[in-house]
């Protein structure tokens, strides 16, 4: 006898996929207009560099982490096993950038990727690393 896992939304997800599909609608009606795409992340010249100075590998894994959903800093410092302090750091970082953000959710305070952040959900952590020199 199968019996079918059952299957439930907090209110939080529900919002959540509420406003992406209002995103989804968005993004919609610019490409039939013609106009310039919604969302998404743009970069002036002169920051790049100073983007890909910023972008180490625990910022690219908390990034990771954060495309599953939004996380406190307790929980992002938990998955990497570093210091919350080090993560908070990171979250300033990357907020410069415009790639994470800090909403309240349930009461609580999380970070979230910011909408039109730099990855997409075709990208994994295991192909998608920011590149590193062996003699750094």
């Amino acid at each position: 006898m199968n019996v079918a896992p059952k299957f439930s939304l907090t209110a939080d997800e529900i919002k959540m996929l509420d406003e992406r599909a209002e995103m989804s609608r968005a993004v919609a009606r610019a490409i039939d207009c013609g106009q310039q795409m919604p969302y998404s992340f743009r970069i002036k010249a002169n920051q790049a560099k100073a983007l890909r100075k910023s972008i180490t590998n625990e910022r690219w894994d908390m990034c990771m982490k954060l495309q599953s959903g939004a996380q406190t800093f307790a929980q992002l410092a938990a998955a990497q096993r570093r210091d919350a302090g080090a993560v908070e750091s990171d979250f300033a970082r990357l907020k410069k950038f415009g790639i994470v953000k800090l909403v309240t959710e349930s009461g609580r305070k999380v970070v979230r990727l910011a909408p039109g952040q730099f990855l997409t959900p075709q990208q994994s952590a295991a192909t998608a690393r920011p590149y590193s020199r062996p003699d750094r």
